[in-house]
């Protein structure tokens, strides 16, 4: 599908209309006098023809053509010209407009309208007033104070991910309900509520056709996480704190099968939505997408107080799509993300701050699309191996290091012909990542 990527935050404004301002049209001039009569000399001949008065010139406006002058003969001056209609009314000049407002509250409430516009006063000269403006038009879509929850990006494709859709929600409250919701056969919702505390440990191996998701702010994972397993497919992890477990000395403690403490761990899955989740101080990866993970987007997260953040790879095959947006990485080390051998990583809008290795890696055979990031305190903001990083209206700000990119065209793929996004200016997304990022009162009630 063609789609264009869109400029700016939303909101807007359609015009009202205006009254019209025509000038008055000329006044018509006087018709031409009939020809004097002649008077008649001491003598008796007769006098010669008077001349007729001149065409009277048309008025501006209400003022009529001046009176034509005859000039007669000698003894009886000729009759004047009749005077010329006065100007047509000019219609009045519109009130202007007002401008809509963006609309405030929720983001599809409509802008007010425009006031109406005050009628034309009447000129000098017969123009008349025209009618009032019209109320302007409503305001498209008012950003007010709404944060974007829609998603985006390559796991809308082919399908799209929808986790467990419309089935009536489970209300978790502990470690094991939330394991009974999560690997069950079947959609389901599992939605999350309070603080969950793992004892022990535990990587929940999540079942297809799953969305696991907080309710409100409040809802939290400690020392837990989630794994998805090869063939996995069609899981949305959402609306999240998942934190603490963290142990000096253990990053890879259990191997790999879903015992390192990663928050999200997915080897092979597919059609993955991670959005709205704080992860911090976790183990080893607070994301890791292995195996060829494809169809994922990870977006609106926080990721902060780590040392390995987001892993890409752990394979030799080039396939992989995902898209990653309006993050905020901040205070952490390395992986932010590496991207290992991807066919297509569309990076946009994220905020990375205080990354003391290294920002964006294009790693092995990746392609990669980096666009209106802002890059503060980061060393070495992003660079490349032997596939391609185009990189376009990013901001630097003490970030010292390697900025490497191919160029600044498409040189091996368009996201904005795989799928729409709205893409941010930089200091537009900062902002908003920094209020909208992580976990939503208005998610999973």
């Amino acid at each position: 599908m063609l789609a264009i990527a869109t400029l700016g935050i939303l909101g807007g404004c359609a015009p009202g209309g205006a009254g019209s301002d025509d000038a008055g049209s000329s006044g018509r001039g006087g018709t031409t006098g009939s020809a004097g009569t002649g008077g008649t000399s001491p003598s008796g001949a007769a006098g010669g023809s008077g001349t007729g008065g001149t065409t009277a010139t048309g008025g501006n406006g209400a003022t009529g053509g001046s009176t034509g002058t005859g000039t007669g003969g000698a003894s009886i001056a000729g009759s004047g010209g009749t005077g010329g209609a006065g100007g047509t009314a000019g219609a009045g000049t519109g009130g202007t407009m007002a401008v809509a407002g963006r609309g405030g509250g929720a983001g599809n409430a409509a802008g007010a309208g425009g006031g109406a516009g005050a009628g034309g006063t009447t000129p000098t000269g017969g123009r008349g007033g025209g009618a009032a403006g019209t109320t302007g038009a409503g305001g498209t879509a008012g950003a007010g104070n709404a944060c974007p929850l829609d998603l985006v990006g390559f796991a809308t494709l082919e399908g799209g991910t929808t986790g467990g859709g419309t089935a009536t929600p489970t209300v978790v409250r502990s470690q094991a309900e939330l394991r009974t919701c999560a690997t069950a056969t079947g959609p389901r919702v599992c939605r999350v509520q309070g603080t969950l505390t793992f004892n022990p440990f535990e990587e929940i191996r999540v079942a297809s056709d799953k969305t696991i998701i907080g309710a409100g702010t409040n809802a939290e994972i400690v020392m837990g996480g989630f794994f998805l397993a090869e063939g996995i497919h069609n899981v949305i992890i959402r609306n999240l704190t998942i934190r603490d477990s963290y142990i000096d000395g253990q990053y890879d403690t259990g191997g790999d099968n879903g015992g390192d403490r990663d928050g999200v761990q997915m080897d092979t899955a597919n059609h993955v939505w991670i959005d709205h989740v704080h992860f911090s101080h976790l183990g080893d990866g607070m994301i890791d997408s292995r195996k060829d993970t494809s169809f994922l987007t990870v977006s609106w997260n926080v990721f902060e107080n780590h040392n390995k953040t987001f892993g890409i790879g752990w394979t030799d095959n080039v396939t992989a799509q995902m898209t990653i947006h309006h993050n905020w990485i901040h205070d952490t080390t390395q992986r932010n993300p590496s991207t290992d051998n991807v066919l297509r990583a569309h990076l946009f809008n994220n905020l990375l701050e205080n990354c003391s290795s290294y920002g964006n890696y294009s790693r092995g055979a990746t392609n990669m699309v980096l666009q209106n990031s802002t890059f503060s305190g980061v060393n070495d903001p992003h660079y490349y191996d032997t596939g391609t990083l185009v990189a376009t209206g990013n901001v630097y700000r003490n970030s010292p290091g390697m900025r490497t990119s191919t160029g600044t065209t498409f040189s091996f793929f368009d996201p904005g012909t795989f799928y729409s996004y709205r893409l941010d200016s930089a200091a537009d997304a900062e902002a908003i990542v920094r209020r909208c990022a992580g976990p939503r009162a208005e998610l999973g009630n």
